[in-house]
């Protein structure tokens, strides 16, 4: 029977050739594990972490076969035997912490909720003209949550929206939050936050400045005049000044086509424009522009009658 130094002899002698197939083998248990949980449970980040610890654990103990010789040759034995014990202690918690981040449900999170317009005009700007978009980041497993809008000065809801958490946005109509809105006035805003609900816990986003957007339409009553104003909430704007333009391409008989201009400073004893009877106009080429004063983040126009 060996004492410990035949055993430290012999394992000084077996164990650095089978150091690197033992490694490779750590290295494809790694992948091999994530692999597999990803297939269980996908997006599972800790228990894929804790499946690949069982491969690198195998690498960390196949690295004492290079170093088993610097220990004296009755000590050899020893080491071994504790280094084993404590790699079979490591590779069964990471299999335990595998199954358990993988069959234990880790309750969905949310956090840096945003909300913004859906109309690039807006640059980010969330305008109540607009479809809203709210964004967040999510963490835990992917479960159904609801997302609702709230007026933080009445406390009035949107219907819940249920979407996966994992989804990271939803996004709300302007007849879906259209009864949250008391300030009505020009430039003004009201202030929303975004709520959503899990299964075990309800987060709120901090408060948001929905701004009032302003609509400048041009209406073509006939074929003699157009008519400008400034609406909100199909309201007409009282001794509201703006200035807005229709382009539009035309032609007087025997001339070229060329763009025509129409509109300007735009007040309520100035609000329509005239059409020249001798120039044939092509309406469906009409773009209207609206040039101030107010910010044109919020502002949104529209043809009606073209």
């Amino acid at each position: 029977m060996w004492g410990l130094a035949g055993l430290g002899a012999f394992l000084s002698k077996t164990l650095p050739s089978i150091r690197g197939p033992l490694q490779l083998s750590g290295f494809l248990v790694a992948i091999a594990a994530a692999l597999i949980v990803q297939t269980i449970s996908p997006g599972n980040t800790r228990a894929m972490l804790a499946a690949g610890g069982i491969g690198v654990s195998l690498v960390i103990f196949g690295q004492l076969f290079h170093f088993l010789t610097s220990f004296r040759l009755r000590d050899r034995a020893l080491v071994f035997i504790g280094a084993f014990a404590i790699f079979c202690l490591f590779t069964l918690a990471m299999i335990g912490l595998t199954a358990l981040f993988v069959f234990i449900p880790t309750p969905a999170t949310a956090s840096d909720f945003s909300l913004a317009s859906s109309d690039p005009r807006a640059e980010g700007l969330p305008v109540d003209l607009d479809e809203l978009l709210v964004h967040w980041n999510s963490s835990g497993d992917p479960e159904d949550v609801s997302v609702t809008l709230e007026a933080m000065d009445s406390g009035k809801r949107t219907e819940p929206k249920r979407v996966r958490s994992n989804e990271n946005e939803v996004s709300f109509k302007p007849d879906e939050y259209a009864a949250l809105l008391s300030d009505r006035t020009r430039n003004g805003s009201n202030r929303i936050r975004v709520i959503m609900q899990t299964a075990k816990d309800t987060f709120y986003s901090r408060g948001f400045q929905l701004h009032v957007g302003t609509k400048i339409v041009a209406i073509r009553f006939d074929d003699e005049r157009i008519r400008f104003a400034a609406m909100i909430d199909n309201r007409g704007l009282l001794h509201y000044r703006f200035e807005a333009k229709l382009v539009v391409w035309g032609k007087r008989t025997g001339q070229q086509l060329d763009a025509i201009t129409l509109g300007g400073w735009i007040d309520d004893n100035n609000s329509s424009v005239p059409l020249d009877p001798s120039i044939e106009y092509r309406w469906d080429t009409a773009k209207l522009v609206y040039l101030g004063p107010d910010n044109l983040k919020n502002i949104r126009t529209e043809l009606l009658g073209f």
